[in-house]
């Protein structure tokens, strides 16, 4: 398969590189040249990666093409672009309807809209997909966990939830800060922090399927640590704080606005 991309911006660069580093290889992806130091990076870098000379070439060449241009920019850099019948098309435009999507591409197919995360260049992280649709389901399968959804508005809502990215780590860095605080050297603070969350990030994951009521549940002891924080967290309403700053971002998502958010 021949992969393009219009637009080449951080979340690109993640994608390409997940794709570069997968076991099923791409046969070639085209890059453009918007963004020429990224894109030459990578190109330099991956072997299969060419930089295209404008978006159109980037369109001529490739079986499928992921639209990758900031919200705000996005039928603008779109519109001009002459795509074919049997080509395939996805989207990670935010705000912008797959429905708006399949009239700006026409003849080529609108398949889904996709979430990728920054960490899919490492493998990792949930990739929503809406519709669902199993080519791009097989597809970005390759660099991370796809998550296949009916509507818009569950991808709304799971937009709504990479909102707690920076949420978490500054989470990460206020507990390395009190370790900190009690004489731990920082480094062994921010050692232990990440190593301690992420393996109970790994856990999570493994566990998904059957909720998280039991983790929690099995993290407590009767009159122990873990059920103390929980339980004056809970009092402090901390956990309602965090689905009423949810409901804000999805507020702010589904407002009508001259100009789109960045979801990031």
């Amino acid at each position: 398969m021949k992969l393009g991309f219009v637009g080449t911006g951080e979340i690109t660069a993640a994608m390409v590189t997940g794709f570069c580093t997968a076991p099923h290889r791409l046969d070639r992806i085209y890059l453009s040249p918007r963004n020429a130091e990224k894109a030459a990076a990578l190109a330099e870098r991956f072997p299969e990666v060419e930089v295209a000379p404008d978006n159109q070439a980037v369109v001529d060449q490739a079986d499928w093409v992921v639209l990758a241009v900031r919200p705000q920019v996005a039928r603008e850099v779109v519109a001009p672009l002459d795509f074919r019948v049997g080509q395939g098309v996805v989207s990670v435009v935010a705000d912008l309807p797959l429905v708006t999507v399949a009239e700006l591409v026409a003849p080529a197919e609108a398949l889904a809209q996709v979430v990728p995360l920054p960490p899919v260049a490492r493998h990792l992280g949930p990739i929503a997909i809406c519709p669902p649709c199993e080519p791009v389901a097989e597809l970005f399968g390759r660099i991370g966990t796809a998550v296949e959804v009916e509507s818009a508005g569950q991808i709304d809502a799971f937009w709504s939830a990479t909102a707690l990215m920076a949420p978490y780590y500054a989470l990460l860095g206020r507990s390395a800060d009190w370790l900190s605080q009690q004489g731990v050297p920082r480094q062994a603070a921010d050692r232990y922090v990440g190593a301690m969350f992420n393996a109970l990030s790994v856990t999570a994951l493994e566990a998904s399927t059957a909720g998280f009521d039991g983790l929690t549940a099995a993290s407590k002891t009767a009159g122990g640590l873990n059920e103390q924080a929980l339980q004056a967290l809970n009092e402090d309403g901390w956990y309602d704080d965090v689905s009423r700053t949810l409901d804000a971002v999805l507020a702010r998502l589904r407002a009508p606005s001259a100009v789109a958010p960045d979801r990031a």
